[in-house]
């Protein structure tokens, strides 16, 4: 019984890692790596952290989002600084462009089921509320 369980483990576990993936990584782009000269920081945060923090916000958004529905539209726009309004603009665009991506390869069930082990194990809905305090917020089309 014990061998069994173990191997079962074992089994889930290579399937993990050899399965499809929805990796989270933010490049700051060269243009935000430094404030402006004269550049007054309105939280005391340079445009690199601004940009990082928009864009992991927005990009958890997206994917907690789509991981409660494939088809909800994520927002890619906010106010703010040129480096937060770039991050949230490419947090939530890049999101959803990669779960797109996944849905083409393996189909939506994986990518729903991939997309909810993600946002569970990384504790999605912290890396969210700098930005949406109320929970994720889809795109309104109106």
């Amino acid at each position: 019984m014990h061998s069994r369980l173990v191997a079962t483990v074992m089994a889930a576990a290579a399937f993990s890692a050899c399965g499809p993936r929805l990796p989270f990584r933010v490049d700051v782009p060269s243009e935000f790596q430094q404030d402006p000269p004269g550049w007054s920081r309105p939280n005391g945060e340079p445009e690199r952290v601004r940009y990082a923090n928009a864009y992991e916000a927005f990009w958890w958004n997206c994917t907690i989002l789509k991981s409660q529905d494939l088809e909800a539209r994520c927002p890619a726009i906010c106010s703010g600084t040129p480096g937060a309004a770039a991050g949230c603009g490419a947090g939530g665009t890049d999101s959803s462009n990669a779960i797109a991506a996944l849905v083409k390869e393996h189909g939506s069930a994986r990518t729903k089921q991939l997309l909810e082990a993600r946002v569970r194990d990384a504790d999605g809905f912290s890396r969210i509320k700098r930005y949406f305090v109320n929970g994720p917020q889809a795109e309104i089309v109106r």
